[in-house]
């Protein structure tokens, strides 16, 4: 009668190709990708109020400076620009690398996360060498980009006054979240708010990740192997940040030679309020790249998959209400000469005829964000640098001049925003395949513990090495 209980179909309905498990796993449900969603935007929020305040130090600097006057309203921007064409965009090149090596490594002993959070403090250090050069030399340069004199000396002077601070240009990277700021925060200078926090957080998380530098352990750091690694997949995330950040500047510097200053403080206002409101996808970008990499490494692609559908899904709720308030443009004629003192109704009515536009930007800004951090987990910096150089080299910024200088579009200021908004289209509808329709998240577990295992051999390699020299002493 026993055995009359037993499946009698069950030999029979099994072959050697069937998987034992059957398909129960294969796709994800609703509520996996739920508590992904979840799950996102729990790390997302601490990394967002960082990146918040880190750019309200800007957003108000520059401001504020309304309250003097146009002209120096104007050469903040133009100083803004080149802080993030020149600093900004390539030091978060570099680290924003980590997203991909540190959230794999993650689960492996806290030395190799250590060893490799201080070679990349080694190479951003060595650029910023160059970089205090240029900042220092501004002036000159501007000259000779036809800016106007007085324009040019106030801005020279804001980034002399910026060369202070550039080490902190390391916390706006998503990489400080992981890395717990860099060894040079010591020579960041001081303020209350964001960086009380980033100093709390670096002295919590010091101990246990950071690397213990010691005269045998310091060849690991400055091992040739680590270096050039980091240095390459650098290299690949400059080539993938700094084409976003500088089709802004370099039509919004195209844009200034329309003859007016009023037309760079109007764009400096457009730019405070799209950067402000860019923090938010950023955000949830270095999350998704996170926690992507962490289920990599944990060799759980079914949550993975589902974690990289349910960040696409963070971008539907916002825009909605960003449309809904941006078209209410009669408001900026309330608050701007709050922001203004130097009231300047040019200023004010380019302002409120810009910013609707600014609401579409955000919807693709925000797809275009998401998509690229779900890439660099997956490892494909080459891939998303290869869609921003296309988008904004051959689309957005060709575009841009055409339809700013153009006497048959007349679009002026406007023409910005329209050719920059095509150029995130193309990304962000390119990104939704290739991050969520196309991997093959079994292949992408292989993948990342093949690049945990590489570092971690070349680890256990110089640390057997440095024990053989010093039992031969």
């Amino acid at each position: 009668m026993e055995e009359n209980l037993l499946p009698t179909s069950t030999a029979t309905s099994l072959s050697e190709t069937q998987p034992l498990l059957g398909k129960q796993r294969q796709r994800e449900s609703l509520k996996l990708i739920w508590s992904e969603a979840l799950a996102i935007m729990k790390s997302a929020i601490p990394i967002y109020g960082m990146n918040i305040l880190e750019y309200s130090l800007v957003g108000v600097a520059v401001l504020s400076v309304g309250h003097i006057s146009t002209v120096a309203l104007a050469a903040a921007i133009i100083a803004e620009m080149s802080v993030n064409i020149v600093g900004l965009s390539i030091i978060s090149g570099f680290t924003v690398t980590m997203d991909t090596v540190l959230s794999s490594a993650w689960t492996n002993p806290w030395l190799l996360v250590g060893l490799l959070a201080q070679s990349m403090t080694l190479i951003v250090g060595l650029v910023l060498l160059p970089t205090i050069n240029i900042w220092f030399h501004t002036e000159a340069l501007l000259l000779k980009f036809y800016q106007e004199p007085e324009v040019a000396k106030l801005a020279g002077l804001y980034l002399r006054c910026r060369c202070i601070g550039l080490p902190d240009l390391f916390t706006l990277s998503s990489s400080c979240v992981q890395l717990f700021q860099w060894a040079v925060f010591a020579m960041s200078r001081p303020n209350h708010g964001g960086r009380r926090s980033n100093q709390l957080v670096f002295e919590l998380s010091l101990r246990k990740t950071w690397y213990p530098i010691t005269l045998s352990k310091l060849r690991g750091i400055l091992g040739s192997g680590n270096l050039g690694l980091l240095f390459k997949l650098g290299l690949t995330g400059v080539r993938s940040t700094v084409w976003g950040c500088w089709a802004w500047d370099i039509v919004g510097l195209a844009a200034s030679q329309l003859g007016s200053n009023s037309v760079l403080a109007s764009y400096a206002i457009l730019l405070v309020t799209v950067s402000t409101l860019s923090q938010g996808p950023f955000s949830l970008g270095i999350a998704t790249s996170i926690r992507i990499g962490n289920l990599l490494r944990e060799k759980d692609a079914l949550r993975a998959g589902a974690a990289a559908k349910s960040a696409v899904l963070h971008c539907t709720p916002c825009p909605p209400q960003f449309i809904r308030i941006t078209v209410q443009r009669q408001s900026c004629y309330i608050y701007l000469p709050l922001i203004i003192d130097y009231f300047h109704i040019d200023v004010v009515s380019t302002v409120a005829s810009i910013i609707p536009l600014l609401a579409t930007f955000q919807i693709f800004d925000a797809i275009a964000g998401i998509t690229s951090g779900i890439l660099r987990a997956r490892n494909k910096q080459i891939l998303d640098a290869a869609l921003n150089i296309t988008a904004f080299c051959v689309l957005g910024i060709p575009l841009g001049f055409l339809l700013v200088f153009s006497k048959w579009s007349h679009m002026g200021l406007a023409g910005v925003w329209v050719a920059l908004t095509f150029a995130l289209v193309y990304i962000a509808s390119f990104g939704l395949v290739m991050s969520v329709r196309t991997p093959n998240w079994e292949e992408e577990v292989r993948k990342a513990e093949m690049r945990v295992a590489l570092e971690g051999e070349k680890e256990r390699v110089e640390l057997g090495a440095r024990e053989r020299r010093t039992e031969g002493l």
